[in-house]
């Protein structure tokens, strides 16, 4: 999911599924999709 950051609406770390927002069909549509987090983010 790199370089997808600006879709990304919500991550639930538990349920392991990320929340996007895109636009299909000129609509915004919340698209749900499994997620394996490999490695945390460091600043």
């Amino acid at each position: 999911m790199s370089g997808m950051e600006g879709l990304i609406k919500k991550i639930d770390r538990h349920k392991r599924v990320a929340v996007l927002n895109a636009q299909m069909f000129e609509q915004d549509v919340d698209i749900r999709i499994g997620l394996e987090i490999i490695e945390k983010y460091k600043k």
